[in-house]
C-alpha cells in the first residue's frame, strides 16, 4: 500500500511491515481494538523518549488496515524496587486485541505482573505451539478467555513493543530492516543450540579479556515461588508461537541455558534499564570484571561501577535469594542493522537499548532469579560484549562457529539473501566488517 499522506516513505516502510509482517503473522483480520500506550515524560525529557507524531503515525497505520484505535497517555514515573504495572494499563489491555507498548520504562521482562498477563497461559495455546514447543510447555493450561484473570492470567491481548519512538528512528536503517528478515535471522542463529539431548560444549573470548567455558542445555524448567515448573522459551521457537509478545524491530535470540560456567568476563556496557536503577551510566571506561566459577559469580572487580553493582547484587540477594549470583545464561543480538548515531538519537539509555538487540552484541544474565512474593520483578542485569567469538563444540563432531570477532556467522546463510530479494531498496545484511581492507602506508 502507497504511503499514507503526510508520512515519510522510510517511516511508512517501518510502520506498514510492523502492522502487516509482525502484528500479520499473530493476529488475523481486522477490526481489532488497538490501544496505544505513551508515557507523558518523554514530552518534556524524561526517560520514556516519545513524540506525538510518531505516536500519530502509529495510529494511522493501524487504521488504515482497518483497525480500530485509541491512545492511553500515561504519567507514572518508575521507581526503583516500587516498578508497577498501572490498574489502567491493565484494564486497558484486557479490553484490546492489540497493546503497541511505546514507554521504556514499562517492559514485560522485569514487571512480572505485565509479563503474566501478557505471556503466562498463551505458552500452552495447542493451535500456535510447535512440536518442540509441545516438548518444553507440556504441563501449562490451554489458552485462558479474556473473561478468567482472576490470577492474572493472559489477557488475551496481543502486545507489540515498538521501538523506534521518534520519527527521526522510524526513518534510520534499523527501523527499516525488513522483519521477515530479522524473525528468521532468529529463528536460524538457534540451530547451533539445538543439540539437546545432551549438554554441548562452548568457548567465548573477547579481546577484552573475557574467556568462559561451559554447557549449554535444554531450555530450563525454572520453578516459580509455588514450586512450579516454569520453562524457558524453546531455543528455535517463532514469536507468534510462544508468547503474546511481539517485540518490533525483533531484538534478541531466546536465552541460552549453561551449566558448568567457569571463566571471567569483562564488559563495560550493560542493558540500561538496570544501569539507571544501579546508578551508573549504560557506558563506562573501567571494565567490569566478573569471576565465574561452577556458574556462579564469585568475583566483581573494576572502578566504581563494579562496586555499585555489587552493592546492588548485594541488595538484590536479600529480595530474591542467593539466585542473584547465578551466572548461567547468556543470549544476543538477532538485528543486523541495530545501530544509530548520536544525531539520530542523542539519548544515552535508546541508543543503548538499541545498540544490545545488534547481531555483534552478546550479553550475559548477572544473576538468575525470578520473581517472589512481595518482590514481584525479574533480574534481567546483563554485561555486554561486541567483539565474541563463540564456538559450539559436539561430541564426537566438528566445531560449530557461531560468533567470530564479534560477527554472527549465520549472517551469511544464503536464506536470508533470499528473503532480501523481495525487499529491494531496504537495508539488509550488512558487509561483514572482519573482511573489509586496510588502506596501509605507501599503498
Amino acid at each position: 500500500m502507497a504511503p499514507q499522506v503526510g508520512i515519510p516513505e522510510q517511516a511508512w516502510e517501518f510502520l506498514s511491515d510492523m502492522v502487516d509482517n509482525c502484528v500479520g503473522r499473530a493476529v488475523k483480520g481486522t477490526k481489532k481494538e488497538v490501544v496505544i500506550l505513551a508515557h507523558k515524560d518523554g514530552l518534556y525529557g524524561g526517560d520514556n523518549l516519545i513524540d506525538e507524531e510518531a505516536i500519530s503515525w502509529i495510529s494511522t497505520a493501524f487504521t488504515s488496515r482497518g483497525h480500530r484505535c485509541s491512545i492511553l497517555w500515561v504519567d507514572d514515573p518508575q521507581l526503583v524496587h516500587e516498578w508497577r504495572y498501572p490498574p489502567v494499563v491493565k484494564k486497558a489491555i484486557e479490553g484490546a486485541d492489540i497493546i503497541v507498548n511505546t514507554p521504556w520504562q514499562m517492559p514485560v521482562e522485569e514487571i512480572a505482573d505485565f509479563r503474566d498477563h501478557i505471556e503466562r497461559s498463551h505458552l500452552g495455546d495447542p493451535e500456535r505451539m510447535t512440536e518442540q514447543g509441545r516438548k518444553d510447555f507440556p504441563q501449562t493450561p490451554d489458552k485462558q478467555p479474556k473473561e478468567a484473570t482472576a490470577e492474572g492470567y493472559d489477557a488475551g491481548t496481543w502486545m507489540v513493543r515498538v521501538f523506534p519512538v521518534t520519527a527521526d528512528l522510524m526513518m534510520t536503517d534499523w527501523a527499516r530492516t525488513p522483519y521477515e528478515l530479522t524473525i528468521m535471522l532468529r529463528h536460524i542463529s538457534s540451530e547451533p543450540f539445538m543439540n539437546l539431548d545432551k549438554p554441548t560444549k562452548f568457548t567465548m573470548t573477547d579481546p577484552n579479556g573475557t574467556n568462559l567455558t561451559g554447557f549449554t542445555v535444554n531450555p530450563v524448567k525454572r520453578e516459580d515461588e509455588h514450586g512450579r515448573g516454569v520453562p524457558g522459551m524453546p531455543y528455535d521457537s517463532w514469536r507468534e508461537n510462544s508468547s503474546h509478545y511481539l517485540p518490533c524491530p525483533e531484538w534478541v535470540h531466546p536465552p541460552i541455558n549453561c551449566t558448568h560456567v567457569n571463566g571471567v568476563l569483562y564488559f563495560t556496557e550493560m542493558l540500561p534499564w538496570w544501569s539507571k536503577f544501579i546508578g551508573i551510566s549504560p557506558y563506562w571506561s573501567d571494565p567490569i570484571k566478573i569471576t565465574v566459577e561452577e556458574s556462579k559469580m564469585v568475583g566483581i572487580e573494576g572502578g566504581v561501577e563494579a562496586k555499585k553493582l555489587y552493592a546492588f547484587l548485594k541488595e538484590m540477594e536479600g529480595k530474591v535469594g542467593e539466585k542473584i549470583w547465578l551466572f548461567d545464561t547468556f543470549h544476543f543480538g538477532i538485528h543486523p542493522n541495530a545501530h544509530v548515531n548520536y544525531y539520530q538519537c542523542p539519548n544515552d539509555i535508546y541508543r543503548r537499548t538499541i545498540e544490545h538487540m545488534d547481531c555483534s552484541n552478546v550479553h550475559w544474565h548477572l544473576g538468575s532469579a525470578g520473581g517472589r512474593p512481595g518482590y514481584n520483578f525479574y533480574p534481567h542485569i546483563t554485561g555486554d560484549i561486541r567483539k565474541c567469538t563463540l564456538t559450539i563444540e559436539p561430541e564426537g563432531g566438528t566445531p560449530v562457529p557461531v560468533y567470530k570477532d564479534g560477527w554472527l556467522c549465520c549472517q551469511d546463510d544464503p536464506r536470508l539473501a533470499e528473503i532480501m530479494k523481495k525487499y529491494p531498496g531496504r537495508p539488509g545484511i550488512p558487509v561483514n566488517p572482519n573482511t573489509l581492507p586496510e588502506l596501509k602506508p605507501g599503498k
